[in-house]
């Protein structure tokens, strides 16, 4: 049926007709079933070259029941080109409700997280093809923390922001489902932390609690940002757990900064108590103030070779946390600092492999990938083969 306004709906002192009146858009009239909104009398549809964000909202009408359009969020998903579509308009984001996904078999809330969907039409001769959308029986929880707030306080080069999605890309085109010689832990991909941009410790408290939600399924997290900060409220999370645990992470920076940004996350951790003592490997003596470095040991903080000696780990729990930029820029130009003088793959391979094959290791993450400056994809195939590596080494653990 159509409803349409007629001059009886109106009172007699009105002067003009509705008619007279011309939309901000073309608009036409399209049938509803049952009785009109009784907000929104009239139905409307923008012809197929208008969009609807340019409709005033009290122009839309929407069936009793339904919830405004403006309030759903977008779903991520990796498209069939395996590329990652761009954010949606956010411009009616303020109205949006946060949205907590609950996992129907465990009744378990999910803060803070937006779902990732895979593309189903990856070939089941790939690696991503064994990721999982529910946690249950699940090994390692995969979760995205798209913010670079802290990397733009700190002058870098913005971009990380977009890593997890870059990250997710590159990875539906890696590694072999069925390797020779292992089996792949099996991963679940808890979505990316809906943050707010602008406001890092509101973002931080978020990261927290969406890891926390994770931790409590008995899941392994790793994560992948995202500015270096992160780090902070993600093994936070972990030592609320755990306790407080022994940090190593590849890096050219120390990351102890007093101020707030992508360059103060260890600071943080062992102010807190979230960390007991720091071990970093690819440390740049041309990228680090005295004033850093002298804190930095006065702390318990180790500077070490890349080169993995004979018994590298502690026996206590540990974090472990990889900055892209450790790489040299040939290997990695898409991060928020290059690197002339990094490490190569092959050296920190070795690490990351031994990391998951740790079982004291409680958490990893992969920082600082950011795509508006990464030719050729190149490091978000490296952040990529570095994750796989390290799943390949967690899977030694059972043995």
């Amino acid at each position: 049926m159509f409803h349409e306004f007629t001059n009886k709906d109106h009172p007699a002192s009105i002067p003009f007709h509705f008619t007279d009146i011309k939309p901000k858009v073309n608009l036409r009239k399209i049938p509803i079933s049952g009785p009109p909104h009784p907000q929104y009398s009239r139905a409307f549809k923008p012809e197929p070259h208008e969009t609807a964000h340019r409709l005033p909202l009290k122009q839309v009408q929407f069936k009793p029941g339904r919830e405004p359009r403006h309030q759903f969020r977008r779903i991520n998903c990796i498209a069939r080109n395996n590329q990652v579509p761009p954010m949606c308009c956010q411009k009616y984001s303020a109205h949006a409700t946060v949205y907590q996904p609950t996992d129907t078999l465990t009744g378990m809330s999910r803060p803070h997280l937006t779902p990732i969907h895979w593309n189903p039409d990856i070939p089941e001769t790939k690696f991503a093809s064994r990721i999982r959308s529910k946690p249950d029986g699940c090994q390692i929880a995969l979760i995205g923390l798209p913010d670079d707030t802290g990397v733009s306080l700190n002058n870098g080069r913005p971009g990380a922001k977009d890593g997890p999605s870059a990250f997710r890309a590159s990875l539906a085109a890696m590694g072999v489902a069925n390797p020779a010689d292992w089996n792949w832990p099996t991963i679940f991909d808890a979505g990316d932390v809906e943050v707010i941009p602008g406001d890092l410790h509101a973002t931080h408290d978020r990261i927290t609690e969406a890891v926390e939600s994770l931790l409590e399924l008995n899941l392994f997290p790793i994560a992948i940002g995202g500015g270096h900060d992160l780090t902070f409220p993600f093994v936070r999370a972990v030592a609320n757990k755990f306790g407080p645990m022994n940090g190593v992470y590849f890096d050219p920076h120390l990351d102890v900064r007093e101020t707030d940004g992508s360059g103060m996350p260890f600071r943080r951790l062992i102010e807190t108590k979230a960390a007991n003592a720091l071990r970093i490997h690819g440390f740049d003596t041309m990228s680090n103030s005295a004033e850093h470095v002298e804190w930095f040991q006065a702390h318990g903080g180790r500077i070490d070779t890349t080169t993995l000696p004979s018994d590298p780990w502690p026996k206590v729990d540990t974090f472990v946390s990889l900055d892209l930029d450790v790489f040299d820029a040939s290997y990695a130009p898409g991060v928020s600092a290059m690197n002339p003088a990094g490490a190569t793959p092959a050296d920190i391979a070795r690490w990351v492999h031994s990391a998951g094959a740790n079982p004291d290791v409680r958490c990893f993450d992969i920082m600082e990938l950011s795509p508006p400056h990464d030719q050729s994809n190149r490091t978000a195939r490296l952040a990529a083969r570095m994750f796989l590596t390290f799943l390949q080494g967690f899977s030694e653990r059972s043995s």
